[in-house]
Formats: structure tokens, C-alpha cells, sequence
């Protein structure tokens, strides 16, 4: 009880400043129930006329399962605000790349070769999360090589690397 009135105070003062606050829980759908709840009861934390506290749930597709449970229908019902990211399309997948690459630092030195591309798509089914752990392990055998061209040969091992399933047409193009 003292914590709660102690972040209340705490964000009642940023709330007069003119500041939001924001709780970002990123693998939320491996909370446990009791910490769902705890979600809930950090939700409650309200003025008048405004929420002293921003919640945002990340996680993956079970927490939506986990949300409509018959005990967590209270902080299910709190939530305004649901967006799902699907995979991305072939088209998207080369500008996601170079956008990711771009926010680590890179100023386009590193190059990925049309043929590097297709399985890096097939492989993960343009799934964000999978292209990020297949791109890391490619980029890192580039690393290892001194290359910044990535090329099929890369992704291949990256692939090999990671135990994803491979087609052999891949190599042929």
C-alpha cells in the first residue's frame, strides 16, 4: 500500500509538469496471472480527468488467449487499444532490412544481393522476428568474412546456422 500511494504521488507530481508515463512490457504473454492482476490494479492510478499511467502490452499471439481468461476479463475490458503485426509481405521485406540496418548505424555499406533475399523470405514467412534472427547470424558471418555484400551463400549458412528448413531451388538461382 505504501509503494502504490508512493508512485501515485510520484505520478500525480509528473502529471503537473506537464509529463506522461509510460510502462512498456515487452513478452508480456509470459506474465503470470498475479502479475496480469498487478497490470490491472496499476491501471486504476487516475485522476479526474485523465490516466496518470500509460500501459502498453507487447507479446505474442497467446496473450491475447491469456487476456480473454475469465479472471483477467477486468484488465482485458482496459484495454482501448489492440494492434496485431503480421508478417510482412515479400515487397516490405527489403525495406525492412535496410530500415533496421539503418537504425544500428549503417549508412549503406552493406548490400544484400537480390538472390539473398527470396530465401530470407521463404525461410521465415516474413515473420519480423524470425528475419531479425536470421539477418543477425548473416550479418555476422559477413562480419567474419569482411563483407558487406550479403549474398545467398550468407544466407545459407545463416539458415543452416539457425536449423531452419532450406529448399534446394534456392541455391539454383
Amino acid at each position: 500500500a505504501e509503494q502504490l500511494k508512493a508512485l501515485r504521488e510520484f505520478l500525480l507530481s509528473r502529471a503537473r509538469d506537464g509529463q506522461n508515463a509510460v510502462v512498456l512490457i515487452d513478452e508480456a504473454q509470459n506474465l503470470s496471472a498475479d502479475a496480469l492482476e498487478m497490470i490491472r490494479l496499476l491501471s486504476n492510478l487516475e485522476t479526474d480527468s485523465h490516466k496518470l499511467l500509460q500501459i502498453v502490452l507487447v507479446g505474442q499471439p497467446e496473450l491475447e488467449s491469456t487476456l480473454q481468461g475469465y479472471s483477467l476479463r477486468q484488465l482485458n475490458q482496459r484495454i482501448s487499444i489492440r494492434r496485431q503485426l503480421g508478417a510482412l509481405s515479400s515487397a516490405e521485406l527489403e525495406p525492412y532490412i535496410f530500415h533496421r540496418l539503418r537504425v544500428a548505424g549503417d549508412k549503406g555499406n552493406i548490400t544484400f544481393k537480390k538472390n539473398a533475399l527470396k530465401p530470407i523470405f521463404d525461410c521465415t514467412r516474413g515473420y519480423p522476428r524470425l528475419i531479425n534472427m536470421l539477418c543477425d547470424r548473416v550479418l555476422l558471418a559477413a562480419y567474419a568474412k569482411r563483407s558487406t555484400r550479403i549474398d545467398k551463400y550468407l544466407v545459407r549458412d545463416g539458415i543452416s546456422d539457425l536449423g531452419l528448413p532450406m529448399k534446394q531451388s534456392w541455391w539454383r538461382l
